[in-house]
Formats: structure tokens, C-alpha cells, sequence
């Protein structure tokens, strides 16, 4: 492949991928605001290939990465979303580490007067956006930015930090650039690998499709079958969990108030207030950043709610409130046409979702600390959950890696299920669950009890193994 190529070409190659995600550089601005702030707690928490990873390192990625997710996804993490937050914190600052290794290796150095230049020729696209130099238009004003730098009083302190940190890699970058080389031969392979084309025929079989006669494997060939083969059978550590869940779904109270939120922007509407800047201020909806605007729709486009009430909403006239599986709405019908696939209408729409209230929120964790001190209290795990009126459930065996059967992927869940004792408590709190749970675990190399999925599946194997000449190979042919 090209990629491989060029990675023995040039070892720094790969920085190319990773100049791309290093960043969390951040400044304050402007001539009023300074740099203050003591450090924290200067001890060292890693290493990369011999460079220490300081804890205020850490800590400032962290906290940088935890603003973007909530940037992201607009909320805050909850305790789910901290084994990812901690991995992207632990990759950014092994990046980082890598990449000022290649400019350390290279003696990349920025100059004050390639500081200046950047400044007076080619502000970067962070410094432009600024609203120091915007115009009344919002857009960048070389005036303004010309009377800032020739300003003596204007604080360029955060702005030459940030470009001696950033400008390095803009010069390894580069240098990665130049020095990247692709031949003939690897432009013929590259082209090869996506325009290569095949045709095959084959006969489908698996053995799980084979209808097994009664007594056509017997039981002693069954136990014969298991002992020869062992290793076909080792499994490695599992574990089962116990766990107990209490949904973090709105009742009724969250939606009378949702209902109630959303008929006082309703009213607003019905006295004058422009439904397109009201849905870009209110909705839930992606569809806020066009102002609510679906565009035409159709007969079958829509939930059966929604269009119920589109199709009969005269144009220019604001729905009631109604509900669908995703929220509440109001719409309103900007047109409606009729044509060959029939009857449409152009809609506007803005939708608030249903979610648990706070007090509904702290009202799921009661309960589970609740729960949770029964334990404590060294009650067996289903009388303290028939006591709190819960449901205990039982996961089936799972390994390390890979989602829990029955609860999805959840680290911390996985790691207390193969890190602790049978019958420690464990608690988690997700988007829409919080689980209290107990497991029991099996070793690496364990063999498990034979049971009839575990025969079923040795009887399959068997008869395959009779049938298989019957079948015959797959056959193909290849063309380029």
C-alpha cells in the first residue's frame, strides 16, 4: 500500500495524523485580561518514551476535553462517559509527547521575527475570528487589527505563546510534506487496490443449518467428541452480574411542566413573536438551526402523529401541542401543494424533548443509595431488591472485552465484574439507567458444563464433519 511506503520513506510521516488532533491550546484575550492562576500539584503521573507527563498537564487536557464533549453533545458527562473522557485526555497528551519529541529530534525553532511575520502578513484563522477585530458586520477588519498591532498598550503576551506552540507544528507539518515521496510502482499499486475488481460464485453452507436426526449423534459420541477436543471448548475469564435497574425516564410531572414550557412559547407566538427565531432559541431539534424548517413532507415521511396534525393544519395557522415518540411539538404549515405523488405541506416545527427533571433525577438516586445501603447492611441482593420493589436480572457469561449481555458497554461495569469479590456492589449512573450489581467469575482455560446448546452445537460439528465431502469447495473467478 502507498501508506506503508511512505512510512518507510520517512519515520515522521505519521505525524501528519496526529498534527491534526494535538491541540487544547487555549489564551485569554485582550488588554484588559492577564494570565493568573497558581499550579496545582506538580508531580509526575506518566511517561512517553522518557518525557514526564506533569499532573497540570493532565489536568488542563482533561478539563479541556470534558468542555469539548459538553460542546458536543450539550450536557455535562456523566459517570458513563468518564472512562472515554479519560482515554481522550491520555491519547492527546501521549500525542502531544510524540509530536514535541519529532520537533525536539528536528531542532524546530520559532524565530520573534517569523512570530511577527505571522502577525503582519497572516494572522491565523483563531486570531481573526476574534471579536477585537470584527467589524459591525461581524467580519474581520484589517483596520482594527492594523491599529491593535501598532497599539503598545495591547496585551500580545497569550498570542505569542499560542503561535510558539502552534507554529512548530505547522513547521513539522511541512517538513513531513516535503519530504514525502510516492513512486510509480506505489501509485499503480494504490490505484490497483481501489479499482481492482472481483466476481466470485460459492455455496453457502454452515453447520448450524443441518437438521441433526434423532439419534443420529448419541451421547457417547458426544462426551467422546468433547474429551479429544478440549481446546475447542476453553473459554477464557467470565464473569456474571446481577443488577437491579432503575429507569431515569420523565413522569407525569416532567411533562406537564414540558407541556406547559411549551404552550407559554406557543401563546408567544400566536402574539406576534416570529416562529423561525423562536424555534432557533427553543427547540430540541436539529432542525432549530434552520429556524424549525422541515422542508415539504409527505404521507409516510413523518411519525403518524406528526403528520396527523400537519396535514390537517391550515396553512400560516400554529398547531396545538401535541406528542410524538420523540417530544412535544407545535408546527406550523408555511404551505401545501398538490402533485403527482400527492399532497404535501412545507412545515415548520419546534420541539422540546421529555426528560427527567432534576427532582425526578435525585429521586433515581435516592432510591439506589437506598438500595446500596441495604447491602451495606449485609442483606442478601434479591430480598433488598424485592424490599425496594426492583427487579434483580442476571446477566449471561461475558468476557473483558466487548459489551455486557443485557446492559451494553459499560467500562466500569467490566472492570468491577473481573477487579472485585463475588457479591461486592457496584453502581453506575447512565443516560438512562442506574444499576446496582453482583457477579460470580470463571477462570482463563475453564471448560463449561456440557449443556444442550453445548451439545447441540458438537452435534452440528460432527455431522459437518460427515457431510462435509458432499459439499465440495467454493468456486470463484477473478477478474481485473
Amino acid at each position: 500500500m502507498v501508506m506503508s511506503a511512505m512510512r518507510e520513506k520517512t519515520k515522521v510521516v505519521l505525524f501528519i495524523a496526529l498534527i491534526a488532533f494535538v491541540g487544547f491550546i487555549f489564551f485569554d484575550w485582550g488588554m484588559q485580561k492577564g494570565q493568573s492562576g497558581s499550579r496545582g500539584d506538580a508531580g509526575v503521573i506518566g511517561e512517553v518514551n522518557g518525557r514526564e507527563i506533569p499532573y497540570e498537564d493532565y489536568r488542563r487536557t482533561r478539563q479541556e476535553v470534558i468542555a469539548e464533549f459538553e460542546a458536543r453533545t450539550g450536557r455535562s458527562p456523566e459517570y458513563a462517559d468518564f472512562d472515554t473522557i479519560e482515554e481522550e485526555t491520555w491519547i492527546s497528551l501521549i500525542r502531544e509527547s510524540l509530536l514535541q519529541a519529532e520537533i525536539q529530534k528536528y531542532g524546530i525553532v520559532v524565530t520573534d521575527a517569523e512570530i511577527m511575520e505571522v502577525l503582519r502578513r497572516n494572522p491565523p484563522e483563531i486570531i481573526r475570528s476574534l471579536p477585537d477585530f470584527a467589524d459591525s458586520a461581524g467580519q474581520f477588519d484589517p483596520v482594527r487589527y492594523s491599529q491593535a498591532l501598532a497599539n503598545p498598550a495591547f496585551n500580545w503576551i497569550p498570542v505569542e505563546n499560542y503561535l510558539r506552540a502552534t507554529m512548530p507544528r505547522d513547521k513539522l507539518q511541512n517538513y513531513v510534506g516535503l519530504n514525502a515521496r510516492v513512486t510509480n510502482a506505489e501509485v499503480r499499486e494504490r490505484f490497483q487496490a481501489l479499482n481492482e475488481m472481483v466476481k466470485v460464485r460459492y455455496v453457502r453452507a454452515s453447520p448450524t443449518e443441518i437438521e441433526l436426526e434423532e439419534g443420529e449423534v448419541t451421547e457417547d459420541e458426544l462426551l467422546a467428541y468433547y474429551n479429544d477436543h478440549p481446546d475447542d471448548f476453553l473459554a477464557g475469564e467470565q464473569a456474571i452480574l446481577e443488577y437491579v435497574r432503575i429507569p431515569k425516564t420523565p413522569t407525569a410531572e416532567d411533562t406537564a411542566d414540558a407541556r406547559a414550557d411549551l404552550e407559554d412559547i406557543r401563546a408567544q407566538i400566536l402574539e406576534g413573536a416570529d416562529f423561525a427565531n423562536t424555534a432557533s432559541a427553543w427547540s430540541d431539534d436539529p432542525s432549530a438551526a434552520r429556524g424549525g424548517d422541515l422542508g415539504f413532507i409527505a404521507r409516510g415521511d413523518m411519525t403518524p402523529e406528526f403528520e396527523d396534525v400537519a396535514f390537517s393544519t391550515p396553512v400560516g395557522e400554529i398547531s396545538e401541542v401535541f406528542q410524538t415518540p420523540f417530544g412535544l411539538h407545535i408546527l406550523k404549515v408555511e404551505e401545501r401543494e398538490d402533485g403527482d405523488e400527492g399532497e404535501r405541506v412545507h412545515v415548520r416545527h419546534l420541539m422540546i424533548r421529555l426528560e427527567a427533571s432534576n427532582a425526578t433525577l435525585r429521586e433515581v438516586e435516592r432510591r439506589m443509595d437506598d438500595f446500596l445501603f441495604s447491602l451495606e447492611e449485609e442483606i442478601d441482593f434479591a430480598a433488598a431488591a424485592a424490599a425496594a420493589g426492583l427487579e434483580v436480572q442476571r446477566t449471561e457469561p461475558f468476557e473483558k472485552v466487548g459489551i455486557i449481555p443485557g446492559i451494553g458497554l459499560l467500562r466500569g461495569a467490566q472492570r468491577f465484574a473481573f477487579s472485585q469479590t463475588p457479591g461486592t456492589p457496584f453502581r453506575s449512573s447512565r443516560a438512562r439507567t442506574t444499576k446496582a450489581s453482583t457477579r460470580s467469575v470463571s477462570r482463563n482455560g475453564s471448560r463449561p458444563d456440557r449443556s444442550r446448546s453445548r451439545r447441540s452445537a458438537i452435534g452440528s460439528r460432527r455431522s459437518w464433519e460427515r457431510r462435509g465431502a458432499a459439499r465440495g469447495p467454493a468456486s470463484g473467478s477473478r477478474r481485473r
